[in-house]
């Protein structure tokens, strides 16, 4: 017959002296008696830690040699048992997911420690949360200036700056264009040297795009009368530099004052597109020749390729007596090539008249006539043309001071032998085309016109060149 394991004699000294761990506090002292029935109602598991005085420290109730019998036994004879004895509840068997809590809201006090325990468990996930604000605030904080000092840092890599505008850079890199509106400041380094390049610092995105327009001020430029240079930077971090800039075909950058503009880029990232829309639209009244509406964010002027001593003050004196002789012989020649573009519009115009005038001359008696004229005037025309050929704007912009002048007078021969060309296909029409006469005569002289205007206009604008005085410095003026 089996027994329970409780009505075994124990002795008295071992009653009441086991101690449980339950929800971090320990509750106790229970006998082994009690011990078995909370087993059995599954108030306690073999996993929950038990204590007496015999014990050196808290241990598993599997791992205790005075339970390893008792938890070893079969579940079923414990059950029967345990109904049997009348130690557990009937409540307590039929609901036994519910007896562990059932028997920790009976239990004397346990409603004032779940307030104490619910209290102090509140204070501290509110404590946990202050903590976890703190410590976000401090760490974008900490981001932002990490941040910045990483922008800062890669200033102190461009040697060359001037303290003046590193201030100005680093002021700019350590805003936002959230907070406040977009900013750009321009730096240049190696100003003294022919192939110096340029710093941009912004507050706007990773990507911003710039174009860097450089133009030579004329009367100071040392071997060159003109330069007109632009590139693009991208600014990553808050800055971005520029390649070296050279002059054209990337020979060295004249000595000399240039003005430098920094705008926008027509191809700007879509984010710094929307963040430019804070500014206003700017049009350059004069300067360099800028394609499309721009917001100029930077203007200076810098004396760039070498230093301004005494030696290029001479230099720049000769230069400029050389310049001015070159310009009046530009002059004359222009002044040539005008009167000689007049005189054959004249002949042009006269030859044609006295063609077409009505009278007793034939058809073919005309042709023969205009044939002798175009022999005599062709040997000219291609004169014109190996002129005309070398004079392109590349040439003109890189060989000729004036060069706009030249532009005018080459537009000017062109038109003149525009009307030639319409003389020949009047000459061309066969007899009895009398409607087509009459609309090809209108069109020389809608081309005689034209002509005639332009040689007019740019004889003014020569005028106007010769009586225009030297520069302080000795340079001559542009109309």
């Amino acid at each position: 017959m089996n027994t329970k394991l409780s009505d075994k004699r124990i002795p008295e000294s071992e009653f009441k002296k086991w101690y449980v761990l339950l929800e971090e506090e320990h509750e106790g002292p229970f006998s082994f008696f009690e011990i078995e029935s909370k087993l059995d109602a599954e108030i306690l598991r073999e996993d929950d830690y038990v204590w007496s005085e015999e014990m050196f420290d808290w241990k598993k109730m599997k791992d205790v040699k005075a339970f390893k019998e008792l938890l070893n036994a079969p579940s079923e004879e414990k059950k029967r048992e345990g109904v049997d004895s009348g130690s557990v509840s009937t409540d307590l068997i039929l609901h036994p997911q519910e007896s562990r809590a059932s028997f920790e809201e009976k239990r004397p006090g346990s409603e004032k420690k779940n307030q104490r325990r619910f209290k102090r468990l509140f204070l501290q996930a509110l404590l946990l949360s202050l903590l976890g604000v703190v410590f976000v605030w401090q760490l974008r904080g900490s981001v932002r200036q990490f941040l910045e000092q990483r922008k800062v840092l890669g200033l102190m890599s461009f040697e060359g700056l001037s303290d003046q505008e590193r201030r100005e850079l680093k002021e700019v890199v350590r805003g936002s264009s959230l907070d406040s509106l977009p900013s750009v400041a321009l730096g240049v380094i190696k100003p003294n040297s022919q192939a110096p390049y340029f710093v941009v610092g912004t507050n706007l995105p990773d990507g911003a795009r710039f174009d860097i327009y450089i133009e030579g001020v004329s009367e100071t430029l040392l071997e060159k009368y003109r330069v007109s240079e632009v590139t693009t930077v991208v600014a990553q971090r808050g800055l971005g530099k520029s390649l070296p800039f050279h002059s054209v075909k990337g020979k060295p950058l004249p000595l000399g004052e240039y003005r430098v503009f920094v705008t926008h880029s027509a191809q700007e990232p879509e984010q710094v597109h929307a963040l430019l829309q804070k500014l206003p639209v700017l049009s350059l009244s004069s300067g360099p020749a800028i394609p499309f509406p721009v917001r100029i964010f930077s203007q200076k002027t810098y004396f760039l390729g070498g230093v301004k001593d005494f030696d290029y003050d001479q230099k720049l004196k000769h230069y400029h007596e050389v310049l001015a002789e070159k310009a009046r012989l530009e002059l004359l020649e222009l002044s040539q090539c005008i009167a000689t573009l007049e005189d054959q519009l004249s002949q042009l115009t006269f030859e044609f008249q006295k063609l077409v005038e009505p009278g007793e001359i034939k058809k073919s008696q005309q042709k023969a006539a205009w044939s002798l004229f175009d022999q005599r005037w062709s040997s000219l025309e291609k004169k014109l043309d190996a002129s005309f050929e070398q004079w392109t704007p590349e040439w003109l912009e890189e060989n000729i001071f004036y060069n706009k002048l030249y532009g005018m007078v080459r537009h000017a021969g062109k038109l003149v032998q525009e009307v030639h060309e319409k003389q020949k296909s009047f000459f061309k029409l066969e007899t009895g085309e009398a409607s087509s006469e009459v609309s090809m005569e209108l069109q020389v002289a809608e081309a005689v016109s034209l002509a005639r205007s332009v040689l007019l206009s740019t004889q003014a604008r020569l005028q106007i060149a010769k009586k225009l005085p030297l520069t302080a410095n000795g340079m001559p003026r542009q109309p």
